[in-house]
């Protein structure tokens, strides 16, 4: 991620926990098998590393091709119930960037806001 979160910090729990949503909201199988894939690829879940946006996007492409898409607004959804109404707008109408740029523009005004903390 850009100006990646600092490990532990709340936003960072917060990017980890909507992760975790947006893959099991796919169902139990799909997910351990997409969490197995990524770690394969060397994405890693580990609390202990920066959470890594452009690494979670380059798995996803990989495994799933354009469905990665999927995974990324389920991820800019669950983001985006933290934020203001006003900011998710203006993001969302941003139909040029891909759904990774989004949920990157959304981390940098959550940083900007103090979200999580």
């Amino acid at each position: 991620m850009d100006e990646r979160c600092q490990v532990g910090s709340p936003l960072d729990r917060l990017v980890r926990e909507a992760l975790d949503d947006a893959l099991w909201s796919l169902g139990e199988p799909v997910a351990k098998t997409l969490v197995w894939h990524l770690q394969s690829r060397g994405f890693t879940f580990d609390r202990t590393k920066p959470f890594d946006l452009d690494g979670l996007d380059t798995g996803l492409k990989q495994i799933l091709g354009i469905s990665e898409n999927r995974v990324m607004i389920a991820l800019f959804k669950k983001l985006s119930l933290h934020c203001k109404m006003a900011d998710v707008l203006q993001i969302e109408a941003l139909s040029t960037r891909s759904t990774h740029d989004k949920v990157c523009k959304l981390l940098e005004v959550m940083r900007r806001d103090g979200v999580g903390k």
